[in-house]
């Protein structure tokens, strides 16, 4: 019942938007009597999920489960049985019960959560205004014990599919081509029906199911539901709220934004956000793939920032102001590197950053000169991957850097041969 006054008092009081609720046992007299008193307006949906979306599967073997969960029993929810249940049927079956099928935008809501912060915008208006068709507030780490098989029938999947490369599949995948463990959490999902109820994501699911995962492994939606949507989606349809102080145990989400927090009155401690942990938040790792200019405002920049270095003489200060932050750089003979720091960043710290850079390169170069980053530009991109995610450092041990990219090299050459032979 908190969480129902939580979304209430936060958001629905204003907006009176339905309710639909969804269990694989008949609701009691008493659980709809509380309901409809915390819900004083809006319709109220009750509904039961058939068993046959919320049980095994005929070709699956109960035994070998049963013994299965025993050995998973030392992962977050690895001996249960019901949630096994539970992610199978929102990876492929929510969306076909008739009580969602009836509207065309969903919030998925689960007991426990709470809004740190009134959300004062009609989510849904701005979702179908804006043409976003999936909205996440956090984005987590799988646990990858859970899903030891699952990149690989994506893979399989994805190459007996006659349409293009996916726009986004690159967001999930490490310098190597594997799965970064990245997924929308998917106890909030704020997206339109579609995303899921189409013949694509139907086709993907089934495909999926047959694997068998859900059970002899412990797949969760939150990765299946994100992995779909990066197969068929575009950067542009996904949209992250972050501002709404969502809390589901054990994680929060707090606006970082001064003004957002005053405004929404929020009652979170920005410092415990999880987005800002991360060892735990996939937001670096998702962060280029955000839209944060134009090309235009990028060729601009470009444009500016070459004018005045290489119009600077030699023996001038490394560092320049650049319109509200700081632009360090260094020469390599005829090369120059350059970043861009905040104001209030350590200038020396930047230029230790480009001199690992230079060093990383020409060790996998052998003494690098522009001729290599201009033909081999895809290496200098694995290099700088390896090292930095969105403007933090990821890997600082040079030998562990020249490990991946050489990881990586020896994969690519594996892939052209296997052209060759086929």
């Amino acid at each position: 019942m908190e969480t129902i006054q939580s979304i209430e008092d936060r958001f629905n009081q204003k907006f009176h938007y339905d309710y639909t609720f969804l269990n694989d046992e008949p609701f009691t007299d008493e659980f709809i009597y509380l309901i409809s008193t915390y819900i004083p307006q809006g319709k109220i949906n009750f509904g039961i999920i058939p068993p046959e979306h919320w049980s095994y599967p005929d070709h699956i073997n109960t035994t070998a489960c049963s013994e299965i969960r025993a050995n998973f029993a030392d992962v977050p929810y690895g001996d249960s049985e019901s949630y096994r249940h539970m992610c199978r049927f929102f990876s492929g079956f929510f969306y076909k019960q008739p009580m969602v099928r009836q509207y065309e935008y969903y919030w998925r809501i689960e007991p426990g959560i709470k809004l740190h912060c009134d959300v004062n915008q009609d989510v849904f208006r701005f979702m179908k205004e804006n043409d976003k068709k999936y909205g996440f507030a956090i984005s987590l780490f799988e646990y990858s014990e859970t899903i030891p098989s699952l990149w690989s029938f994506v893979i399989d999947y994805i190459s007996k599919q006659k349409s293009s490369r996916p726009e986004l599949l690159p967001m999930l995948q490490n310098g190597f081509g594997w799965y970064n463990l990245c997924h929308f959490w998917s106890n909030f999902e704020i997206a339109r029906v579609d995303v899921f109820d189409n013949y694509e994501y139907e086709q993907f699911f089934q495909y999926l199911d047959s694997k068998e995962g859900f059970y002899y492994e412990r797949w969760g939606d939150a990765p299946i539901h994100t992995i779909g949507i990066c197969l068929f989606l575009k950067k542009q349809d996904i949209h992250w709220f972050d501002n709404l102080g969502y809390y589901h145990p054990p994680y929060l989400q707090c606006p970082q934004d001064p003004e957002s927090y005053i405004n929404n009155k929020c009652t979170c401690d920005p410092d415990d956000d999880i987005n800002s942990n991360e060892n735990l938040s996939c937001k670096t790792r998702l962060s280029k793939w955000y839209q944060t200019m134009s090309q235009k405002q990028k060729c601009k920049i470009i444009r500016e920032l070459s004018t005045i270095i290489l119009s600077r003489r030699a023996k001038m200060c490394n560092v320049l102001e650049y319109r509200d932050s700081k632009v360090i750089y260094r020469r390599y003979a005829s090369l120059f590197f350059v970043i861009g720091v905040d104001n209030d960043d350590n200038e020396l710290i930047g230029l230790e950053v480009i001199h690992r850079f230079v060093e990383q390169m020409d060790k996998i170069y052998g003494n690098v000169c522009e001729l290599d980053i201009i033909f081999g530009f895809d290496k200098a991109y694995h290099v700088l991957d390896e090292l930095l995610i969105d403007g933090h450092i990821q890997e600082s041990s040079k030998k562990e850097v020249l490990k991946r990219v050489t990881q990586q090299d020896e994969l690519e050459n594996m892939d052209e041969f296997e052209k060759i032979l086929a």
